[in-house]
């Protein structure tokens, strides 16, 4: 996705009720499809939103580290609070990344009108017999005019 379809997105998403946009972003949140089909590719949206903010918060961890080391006079705690916030974030990280992709896939679905699994084709319950073309079948009764 371009930076303009990026931007037009956003501006869709922000031109929505609140309601609505807190709705679509608790789909995304819980890693669901969205229930109305239209804010599919709204949804999408958001979640490749979160997925590029996700990827890098993990890096705030070590950013208070080293400004804790440029503060205090005890690296070791400045160390091990910055080896904390890593991890920590890092999980969050992980697990919002998780979420964000899996509604990326679940709404891809609803947004290309692909719901469920393929079918496939139903075979024919009634072949006429010898070629014979079947008569006209009536779909009901017909009114008679006056």
């Amino acid at each position: 996705m371009t930076k303009e379809e990026r931007k037009a997105r956003h501006h869709e998403f922000a031109a929505l009720p609140a309601t609505e946009r807190r709705e679509i972003v608790r789909q995304v949140n819980r890693g669901e499809p969205v229930t109305v089909r239209r804010h599919a590719p709204l949804a999408i949206a958001v979640a490749e939103r979160q997925v590029r903010f996700w990827k890098y918060a993990w890096l705030l961890g070590p950013v208070l580290a080293v400004v804790q080391l440029l503060i205090s006079d005890e690296p070791i705690v400045a160390l091990s609070n910055g080896l904390l916030g890593t991890l920590v974030l890092g999980g969050f990280s992980y697990f919002w990344i998780r979420r964000a992709q899996r509604s990326v896939r679940a709404n891809a679905a609803i947004a290309q009108r692909r719901i469920g699994p393929p079918t496939a084709a139903k075979p024919a319950t009634h072949v006429p017999s010898e070629g014979k073309p079947r008569g006209r079948a009536p779909r009901g009764k017909k009114r008679r005019s006056r």
